[in-house]
């Protein structure tokens, strides 16, 4: 299994080192940090051909023996799409499983869990492959385990933006907000750039907005000089790609890389931590 992007952690010092991994449906991340003040150490972003699972997740740390494996502190974030939201008015406890399989189909090996998000009156299930999140939490007991969702809502309310794309393997998620309020957050596949300006056309005429009046704000993996760019670019002239900004010291060898790939990251990083 290859890296998509590798920058290793040169200093062998784990004190402080604390490390948050991002697992996805096609894609687990790692990226590792220090705070006090924030310094990212390294990184580490794979793309996955099949849909991760705890032999997928096994294979990884047994041929990536480099991956720093004492970190002070881990946080396990999941970014699955097996997800939803649910006002907190319709929604009654032991429902969750019920409506997520009303949603994806029922599927008896996963497990399904349930956080209350602050200030909006809703709460985000989800669920993750039963062996997966057995295996994870055997092997960093005591760690935080969340979702993505709950700790983006809370950030992106308040950027210069109406849109948020992230851009994964094989998907994009989106989350649309008026006025500092969250409409719809999602994942839908694309596998064209028509595809995924379908995708944000058809969420901003469903909330009654014309694609020139929205702010978007890209991040993930999308290039800048791409057609994939120009398509959305075309529709959406309001838009910009995110950026890790002047909190963080980067590593020598990030400058190589465009910022938005992994300004994901580092957001749901200061948001854990």
């Amino acid at each position: 299994m290859k890296a998509a992007f590798y920058i290793p952690v040169t200093n062998s010092q784990t004190e402080g080192l604390c490390q948050l991994i991002e697992v996805a449906d096609h894609a687990v991340s790692f990226i590792w940090y220090r705070k006090d003040p924030w310094e990212l150490a390294g990184l580490a972003v794979y793309h996955l051909n099949e849909p991760l699972s705890a032999s997928a997740w096994e294979k990884l740390v047994r041929v990536e023996t480099e991956l720093p494996s004492n970190p002070a502190r881990t946080q396990i974030i999941y970014n699955v799409k097996e997800s939803t939201l649910v006002p907190d008015e319709f929604y009654q406890d032991g429902q969750a499983s019920d409506i997520l399989t009303l949603l994806f189909g029922p599927n008896i090996a996963c497990t399904t869990h349930t956080i209350s998000l602050s200030g909006i009156d809703a709460r985000l299930i989800y669920r993750t492959p039963k062996a997966l999140d057995n295996a994870l939490r055997l092997i960093y007991p005591g760690s935080l385990f969340t979702h993505a969702s709950i700790q983006e809502v809370s950030v992106w309310k308040d950027f210069p933006a109406d849109l948020q794309v992230v851009f994964y393997p094989q998907s994009i998620k989106l989350a649309l907000f008026i006025h500092g309020k969250l409409q719809v957050i999602r994942y839908l596949p694309y596998q064209t750039a028509t595809d995924a300006a379908y995708h944000l056309l058809h969420t901003a005429r469903q909330h009654g907005k014309d694609a020139a009046d929205i702010r978007v704000r890209l991040s993930g993996m999308i290039e800048k000089q791409s057609p994939l760019f120009n398509e959305l670019y075309s529709y959406f002239p309001n838009i910009l790609f995110d950026d890790i900004g002047p909190l963080w010291t980067l590593p020598e060898g990030m400058s190589a890389y465009p910022e938005h790939y992994f300004s994901h990251l580092t957001t749901l990083a200061t948001c854990v931590s």
